[in-house]
């Protein structure tokens, strides 16, 4: 099973939006540490996966991972 991987989004906490898919979760995870060095703390950013039968994962990120204070 293959699992497709995706932020989604929500800038100023107010408008939703989905990126992706990304190719793996490491590609994903460093978009959403470049989107919050490039945009502040103002936009929610959550991560979700898919796999092949539309299943899906789908968790949040802790602002010192974001940040880089965190691994």
């Amino acid at each position: 099973m293959t699992n497709k991987y995706y932020l989604f989004i929500v800038r100023g906490d107010i408008e939703p939006y989905i990126e992706g898919p990304f190719r793996s979760n490491v590609k994903r995870n460093a978009f959403a540490k470049q989107h919050r060095a490039d945009h502040g703390d103002d936009d929610g950013i959550y991560w979700f996966d898919m796999d092949s039968t539309g299943g899906m994962d789908v968790g949040s990120y802790s602002g010192g991972y974001l940040d880089g204070d965190e691994e």
